[in-house]
C-alpha cells in the first residue's frame, strides 16, 4: 500500500478461527520507519499465548525499534484464547511503522476441512473509513464473511442501505456480518456503512 501504509495508530485483523489447531495461527508482522520507534501491542485477550519463547505476563508487548528492523508475534488456535482474542488488538508507536496481519494458515468454517490465507498489510486508523463495497469471492457462504472491526466505541454497523444497525459494536470488538447480505445475481456484492471509521 505504499505510503498510506505507515502509520502509529492500527488495529489487527485476521479470521476469528473455528478450530483448534496446532497448525492454525494469527500473525502480526510490524516494521518501523526510523530509529528509537516504541511499539506498543495491547488490547488483546490476556489469555492469548505467543508461539516462541513465553515472555508475556500482562496484557501488552512492549518493543523498541530501529528503522527496517521487524518485530512479528503470532499464536496457534490450540489455546482457546487465541481463537479469536488476538482480533482488535491495538498497536501504537511513537514513529510511523507498518502492519501485516491476519493468518498464515486459517479456517472461519466449523468444517474444519478448509484452510487458507489471510494475510494483508494494514493502514492505519487515520486512513480507514466508513464506506466499503464488497464484492462476494468465489468461496462458500460459510468463508465469504466480511468482518468489521472497531476502533471507536458505538460504532454502528449499517448494511445495504438499512436505516437500522445490524450490530454496534466498541473499540477492539468485531463482527461478522452474515453472508445472505450480499445482494445480486452474478458478482454479487454488499454495501457497509459504519458510523465511525473502522476496518
Amino acid at each position: 500500500k505504499g505510503r498510506a501504509a505507515a502509520g502509529t495508530t492500527f488495529r489487527v485483523g485476521g479470521f476469528p478461527m473455528s478450530g483448534n489447531s496446532a497448525t492454525w495461527d494469527f500473525s502480526a508482522g510490524i516494521m518501523a520507519t526510523a530509529n528509537n520507534t516504541t511499539v506498543t501491542i495491547s488490547g488483546y485477550n490476556s489469555g492469548v499465548v505467543f508461539a516462541g519463547v513465553p515472555f508475556i505476563s500482562t496484557p501488552s508487548v512492549i518493543v523498541t525499534l530501529n528503522q527496517g528492523e521487524c518485530y512479528v508475534v503470532a499464536g496457534y488456535t490450540n489455546t482457546p484464547a487465541n481463537i479469536t482474542g488476538f482480533i482488535g488488538a491495538l498497536v501504537q508507536s511513537n514513529n510511523p511503522i507498518v502492519l501485516n496481519n491476519g493468518n498464515l494458515l486459517g479456517n472461519i468454517t466449523n468444517s474444519g476441512g478448509g484452510q487458507d490465507i489471510g494475510i494483508d498489510q494494514s493502514v492505519p486508523v487515520n486512513k480507514i473509513g466508513q464506506q466499503y463495497i464488497l464484492i462476494e469471492g468465489n468461496g462458500s457462504p460459510q468463508t465469504e464473511i466480511p468482518i468489521v472491526i472497531a476502533h471507536y466505541n458505538n460504532t454502528d454497523i449499517f448494511v445495504n442501505g438499512n436505516p437500522v444497525p445490524i450490530a454496534t459494536i466498541n473499540a477492539g470488538q468485531y463482527y461478522m456480518v452474515p453472508n445472505a447480505n450480499y445482494q445480486g445475481v452474478c458478482n454479487q456484492n454488499m454495501h457497509i456503512r459504519t458510523s465511525q471509521p473502522a476496518y
